[in-house]
C-alpha cells in the first residue's frame, strides 16, 4: 500500500484518514488547506446588491449552502430541515450556491420539501459573487457527513458567518471545530441548530469570533510553511540516496 511506502503522510484532517479506512504506520501531518476568500469585513453594498439581485427581502433570514448539489452533500436532508425551520420562521430563505448534479432531481426534492418559494438556486459562483453570497447570508448550513475537510467551512468563517454542522467526527478534528455549532444528525436537531444561530446573537457572535480567528491564522503562507516542514521531515527520515 502506498501509505506503507511513505515516510510522511499529509492529510487535511484526521477524518480523511479514518473515513478512507487508512491506518498509516508512519508519521501523519494534519495540514488543512486554506481559503482564498477575503478575511476583511464584507461591504454593506455586497449584501444589499446580492439580495436585490435575487429578490430577497431586507428582513429575510438567509440560510446559505455552498457546494456541489448532490446526495453525498446531503442536500435533500438540508431541504427537509429547512422545511421544518420555515414552520417556526416563515421569513427564512435558503440560498443554494453550486452546480446541481441532477437538476430535475434537485427540483423535485425542493418541491417535495415544500420550500419551492423560499429556496434560491444561484448556480456556481466565484470571486466577488461568492463573497457577496456569504455577506448576504445569516447562517451557513453544512449538512454533509462525508467530508474530509470542507473548505467552505473556512470560507464561512472568513465571512464571519455562524455555522451549524452535524458531522461529529469532522467537528472533533477540524481546526475550526470549536467555532462550529454541532447538532445531532436528525432533521429536527439540525433545524433547531439553524434557528438557534438565527435567534441567539450572543451565541453566534461567540462562535464567529472563534472560527474567524482560527481561519484567519490558517492562511496561505502558514499552509506553505507547514507543507515545507512536512517535506523537511520526510527528508530527515529518509535522506536522498539512502536505501530503505
Amino acid at each position: 500500500m502506498i501509505l506503507d511506502e511513505s515516510d510522511v503522510v499529509v492529510s487535511p484532517t484526521q477524518a480523511a484518514i479514518l473515513r478512507n479506512g487508512f491506518a498509516p504506520s508512519k508519521h501523519v501531518e494534519y495540514i488543512a488547506a486554506p481559503s482564498d476568500l477575503s478575511s476583511t469585513a464584507p461591504a454593506v453594498t455586497q449584501r444589499e446588491g446580492f439580495r436585490r439581485r435575487w429578490r430577497i427581502d431586507d428582513d429575510a433570514r438567509v440560510v446559505l449552502f455552498v457546494g456541489r448539489l448532490h446526495s453525498e452533500k446531503s442536500t435533500s436532508f438540508l431541504l427537509t430541515a429547512f422545511g421544518l425551520l420555515l414552520r417556526r420562521l416563515p421569513s427564512a430563505r435558503l440560498v443554494l450556491v453550486g452546480t446541481p448534479v441532477r437538476r430535475a432531481k434537485l427540483a423535485l426534492q425542493i418541491e417535495r420539501a415544500g420550500v419551492l418559494r423560499q429556496t434560491i438556486c444561484t448556480g456556481n459562483l466565484n470571486g466577488r459573487e461568492l463573497e457577496a453570497a456569504y455577506s448576504a447570508s445569516d447562517v451557513f448550513a453544512f449538512p454533509s457527513t462525508t467530508e474530509t475537510q470542507g473548505l467552505v467551512l473556512h470560507e464561512a468563517a472568513l465571512a464571519r458567518l455562524p455555522t451549524v454542522i452535524r458531522d461529529s467526527l469532522l467537528h472533533s478534528c477540524h481546526p475550526l471545530g470549536e467555532g462550529l455549532l454541532l447538532t445531532e444528525e436528525s432533521h429536527v436537531e439540525f433545524s433547531d441548530g439553524i434557528l438557534r444561530l438565527l435567534t441567539q446573537p450572543g451565541l453566534s457572535a461567540q462562535l464567529v469570533s472563534r472560527s474567524h480567528r482560527k481561519a484567519t491564522a490558517q492562511n496561505l503562507p502558514a499552509y506553505g510553511l507547514a507543507m515545507l516542514n512536512a517535506y523537511q521531515k520526510a527528508v530527515e527520515i529518509h535522506p536522498p540516496g539512502a536505501c530503505r
